[in-house]
């Protein structure tokens, strides 16, 4: 076979991809909605739409099914939503978002150093406010960044606030429980 006929086959080949896909290929934007994982562990990304931001990275939208059961669950790659114990009748749903979702900082505290890790809590259907220690344990952690000085935060849904999560550092993760239906953030200082 020589040289012309092989590079028109390539072609015709690399165009038949194309036009098979759909006109889709290469395009980094999909505007049908978040994609829910089949585990609770693996998630799919999708691009999130750029509703007017500016920069060209955005970060993807995520979101797993309701937990009910112990264990570490990763949260778009920006946070570990760890259940240590729920008892029955208690899930918990969590999301990432951006930014957007959450207003400034609390004075003096810093900036944003992580993306906001959504956590909402459920009895049975109905959405509650918090956890009791009574109903389960979970803590969240974000990547903790060195030479910083950070605190997990939650902007709570009950009392549209700021609340200052006790923060431990372990092994490299800023650590602290996550009880309240909220916005959970790391926020910081370098």
């Amino acid at each position: 076979m020589d040289r012309k006929l092989r590079f028109w086959l390539s072609v015709f080949l690399v165009l038949g991809i194309v036009f098979l896909s759909g006109n889709h290929f290469g395009l980094a934007r999909d505007d049908d909605g978040l994609m829910e994982s089949s585990a609770p562990v693996v998630m799919e990304p999708q691009a999130n739409p750029d509703k007017g931001e500016p920069g060209s990275v955005k970060p993807p939208p995520a979101t797993i099914p309701n937990i009910s059961t112990p264990g570490k669950y990763s949260i778009g790659g920006v946070c570990v939503l760890e259940i240590l114990s729920l008892t029955q009748g208690i899930s918990v749903s969590t999301q990432l978002l951006d930014f957007t979702s959450v207003p400034v900082p609390p004075e003096d505290s810093g900036n944003f150093l992580a993306g906001v890790c959504r956590v909402v809590f459920f009895s049975g259907q109905t959405v509650i406010p918090a956890i009791s220690a009574e109903q389960g344990e979970v803590n969240i952690c974000f990547a903790s960044i060195p030479n910083t000085t950070s605190n997990n935060y939650v902007w709570s849904d009950k009392d549209p606030q700021w609340y200052l999560q006790p923060t431990e550092v372990v092994e490299g993760l800023s650590c602290s429980p996550a009880e309240i239906t909220g916005n959970y953030v790391l926020i910081g200082k370098r």
